[in-house]
């Protein structure tokens, strides 16, 4: 019920600190109540510790004549604080009466204000102090906010970020029945942390980035959500943005519902990076084989990471133009414009109106406005930013920037899809490293579905291709080291090998482990040796990693029953069936 769901969370101290947020369009990055704002999303837990830390009474309230040390908890030495006066401000009764966490919050926040730092902000005369919470402004552009911890940590985050994302995300899923509650997310305030704190936007943004990811009758979508709902919906988006590469570390569901910024807008780019660079790739673009560099064997240059890929493209066109510019990074190297001017001049359809006329524009802001503006023009490109950001060099934005032009228009009719499979199939010839041609549709899901398992086990590496990444076996160990902790020997494992022997010698231990009924898996990998492993053999691949899942999920079926009083397979599937068939289609 709503008010079991409200005393669990003052039980937990679980307060969501984002619907205190909300700021008007008029509000700087720097302004009082933007700092104010950031203060109260970083004091939320501040606040409750500092409470429960006094003596409380069976109702949880406490003795207002011993508020003192959790006041200088909160804002350090405090001499000139009068609490009397902060409490009648308050309107809290009598002086010697108790209060519950909520009064506490308001006057803390009283005295903050009253001080010239607004609530959570930085005390007057702008101490940096370990004990005191403070947000500050740091940069040129002032766009970076700085979140101060009572306990001297600090955690930053950049507004321009905060507000891409923003417009990405509304722009990605609108049209969605589901959200019209939730889109569009204003860009211009804080409306992004509310708006993820139910989860069911982020649920809809990884499946954004990758379709199919999750199943949507598996989200908590109806009327209002409780907080048990919310927690699941939380938990669903985080385990299925490990499942498609995102590095998800130290974050869970009460942090994105409480809006913590910095670890909100980190998992919210790693799925925005998903998902514009996931078309970046040779089987999407046969025609990127242009971008393959003198004696350069095929193999390379897939293996490259598409971050790199697109530093190629861009420095592709460059040489197409005729000009010696080239590009190392996504911040300074592009940061003048002239990289995007004659991008767009070479890509843009003619409707767009590019030109080279900016190039003789002195003023770097008004240069970048003219890229913004063609950009518009060409119309589609699904990653927005503004002329300040280019002109900063954030890489972030400028990268995914680049995804979504490149995306929209690759600009590489100069081959076409015949030429460029000709090419490919003539370097093939030649390099008998590069893996086999196109998978079937069939092969294609059964890759996807292995991959995705593998990633949701938190591996070193992110398996991006099945076959290409367990070539060397060290990813297959891994997977075996975290369903059986310890049982890979990591002293007879070639980390890095470096010869096709050492890549066999993995095989072979893996073959080993997945072999031994006792020491092992006990799998039936009849046939199968560690050089076929090592030769990307797909069917034996997908036999030794599809017994592995197998052993994974039978594992934990096996101790959910025991864990229901091992009344048998009826005590999981009986009540599983009956929630999917209760499930909204």
């Amino acid at each position: 019920t709503p008010e079991a769901s409200a005393k669990w969370r003052k039980a937990t101290g679980m307060v969501s600190a984002v619907n205190n947020w909300r700021i008007s369009k008029a509000d700087s990055p720097n302004s009082p109540r933007m700092q104010a704002a950031v203060g109260d999303a970083a004091s939320s837990y501040e606040l409750s510790a500092a409470f429960k830390s006094l003596k409380l009474n069976g109702e949880g309230k406490a003795d207002v004549r011993e508020l003192q040390p959790a006041i200088e908890r909160i804002m350090g030495s405090t001499p000139d604080v009068d609490v009397s006066a902060a409490l009648r401000a308050t309107g809290t009764p009598a002086p010697d009466a108790r209060i519950t966490e909520a009064e506490f919050t308001a006057m803390v926040h009283h005295l903050q204000a009253s001080r010239g730092a607004g609530a959570g902000g930085k005390a007057a005369g702008g101490s940096d102090r370990p004990g005191a919470l403070n947000t500050s402004k740091t940069g040129s552009s002032g766009a970076l906010l700085k979140v101060h911890g009572t306990h001297g940590g600090t955690h930053s985050f950049a507004e321009e970020e905060k507000a891409a994302f923003a417009r990405y995300i509304s722009g990605a899923l609108s049209g969605d029945a589901d959200l019209v509650h939730h889109l569009p997310i204003d860009s211009s305030t804080l409306d992004l942390f509310e708006k993820v704190a139910d989860g069911i936007v982020l649920c809809k943004f990884v499946n954004y980035a990758v379709p199919d990811t999750i199943d949507e009758r598996a989200i908590n979508r109806r009327g209002k959500l409780n907080l048990y709902q919310v927690t699941e919906n939380l938990n669903l988006a985080i385990n299925a943005a490990k499942a498609i590469g995102c590095h998800i570390v130290n974050i869970d569901a009460s942090d994105i519902y409480q809006g913590t910024p910095h670890l909100v807008l980190g998992m919210v780019w790693q799925v925005v990076k998903i998902a514009l660079l996931s078309h970046v790739n040779l089987t999407e673009h046969p025609q990127l084989v242009v971008l393959l560099e003198q004696e350069e064997d095929l193999s390379k240059l897939m293996k490259l990471p598409p971050e790199r890929v697109l530093l190629r493209w861009l420095n592709w066109h460059l040489e197409q133009a005729g000009r010696a510019e080239r590009v190392n990074n996504f911040g300074k190297d592009v940061s003048d414009s002239v990289v995007y001017t004659v991008l767009l001049n070479r890509i843009a359809p003619f409707h767009a109106g590019a030109t080279l006329d900016a190039l003789s524009e002195e003023n770097l802001e008004k240069r970048a406005q003219s890229v913004v503006r063609t950009a518009d023009a060409i119309g589609g490109v699904s990653f927005s930013i503004t002329a300040e950001d280019i002109v900063a060099g954030n890489e972030k934005l400028n990268m995914a920037f680049v995804a979504a032009l490149f995306n929209v228009h690759p600009g590489l009719d100069i081959v076409t899809e015949r030429q460029a499979a000709t090419m490919l199939e003539e370097a093939r010839q030649v390099d008998h490293s590069v893996a086999d041609p196109p998978m079937s549709e069939d092969e294609s899901r059964e890759e996807r579905a292995f991959r995705m398992w593998m990633n949701s086990l938190g591996l070193d590496k992110y398996i991006t291709n099945l076959f290409d990444d367990t070539r060397d076996s060290v990813a297959i160990l891994q997977c075996m080291d975290r369903l059986k902790p310890g049982l890979v020997h990591w002293g007879r494992v070639s980390s890095r090998p470096r010869t096709v022997y050492e890549t066999a010698e993995n095989g072979n231990y893996t073959v080993e482990l997945g072999k031994s009924p006792t020491e092992g898996f006990g799998l039936s990998l009849v046939g199968i040796q560690g050089k076929d492993l090592a030769d990307g053999n797909r069917k034996y691949i997908l036999a030794v990693i599809w017994q592995l899942m197998r052993f994974h999920i039978l594992n934990f079926i096996s101790l959910t029953i025991s864990g229901a009083g091992g009344a048998g397979a009826s005590a999981v599937l009986s009540p599983a069936g009956a929630a999917v068939a209760s499930m909204p289609a």
